[in-house]
């Protein structure tokens, strides 16, 4: 009901056939709505639902993201309305996020301006005070990379795939691994890039923090580069975001991907202000190992088809 209701518009993306109105996950559901709609409409689809279903809504679980300009953010939290046309205001009992504070939705904290580290910090704590608790039965130092891998893995990974890790959390999280196999403040007797080579090679495959996160933004670069009809709305999202970030010197027109094209996103001018950190991430990950686009093998016919900003065979691009 809500998704083929007119009167409401929710997002327009550029890239995506359908409009973005909502999305839902077992039970929970996050709902897009532009400035233009107004939330009665949306309580009335409610309200009809829940009559036909026997279900209720739960307020109380409801949140809001302000999203636009800043003025129109903090003109949601002064009339408590996403649309100055609505009747009611948002009851008090929803939250509405301020800028700088994030909410939880599916795992990743989300809001405007909000700090990165919030999450990391709680994380990082319940790290070391597990790590604290085994190191009181002595474990042997295979025991320890199982605990590692168990818990300083198992409780940062999620949150890693989600947003990423900040790199100071990552230097945090390699010292505290360091401590815990050597002790506190000891020198490590043999070093962590040999500790964390496979078992194959004579070590103990001890967990490498920095390894793991590369190959999670590996792994997302990898969905990025699915030119698929199966390819994600987030990565239409993303070319965007880049193309909003090229420098000026190139031509709108022509652009299309930074990983078929020679024309490269700036990661430290002011333009690089528009990407955020999970795409700088992806980039910096995609130029440290080098990641390009190829063709196992591909035919004369289809090399000619090719546009002629990109030809993987050079000798044909020049014909």
């Amino acid at each position: 009901m809500i998704r083929n209701c007119l009167d409401i518009h929710g997002l327009d993306i550029p890239c995506l056939v359908e409009k973005l109105v909502i999305k839902l996950f077992a039970d929970d559901t996050n709902l897009y709505l532009s400035k233009h709609d107004c939330l009665d409409v949306v309580q009335r689809i409610l309200d009809t639902w829940c009559k036909a279903s026997g279900a209720r809504f739960n307020i109380e679980k409801t949140e809001v993201i302000p999203i636009g300009s800043k003025n129109h953010r903090h003109n949601v939290l002064r009339t408590q309305k996403l649309n100055p046309e609505d009747q009611n205001p948002l009851p008090n009992r929803i939250c509405i996020t301020k800028d700088g504070e994030a909410i939880q939705m599916l795992g990743a904290w989300i809001g405007n301006n909000a700090e990165d580290q919030a999450p990391w910090e709680l994380i990082v704590n319940r790290v070391k005070e597990h790590l604290r608790k085994w190191n009181k039965i002595c474990p042997s130092i295979k025991g320890k990379g199982l605990i590692i891998q168990a818990f300083v893995r198992g409780l940062t990974q999620f949150l890693t795939q989600t947003q990423g890790m900040l790199a100071h959390i990552e230097k945090a999280l390699q010292k505290v691994i360091n401590d815990f196999i050597w002790e506190d403040g000891e020198k490590p007797h043999i070093a962590p890039e040999f500790l964390q080579q496979p078992k194959e090679m004579g070590s103990l495959n001890i967990l490498d923090i920095s390894a793991r996160n590369d190959a999670i933004d590996l792994m997302w670069l990898k969905s990025y580069l699915n030119f698929s009809p199966s390819r994600p709305p987030w990565a239409a999202i993303t070319d965007l975001i880049i193309d909003a970030s090229a420098p000026t010197n190139t031509i709108v027109m022509v652009r299309k991907n930074i990983f078929l094209q020679c024309w490269d996103t700036p990661l430290r001018s002011p333009r690089s202000t528009i990407l955020n950190d999970n795409i700088k991430h992806m980039l910096k990950v995609a130029k440290k190992h080098n990641t390009n686009l190829a063709a196992v093998k591909i035919s004369t016919h289809l090399c000619k088809e090719l546009p002629a900003w990109y030809h993987i065979d050079e000798k044909l691009s020049a014909c």
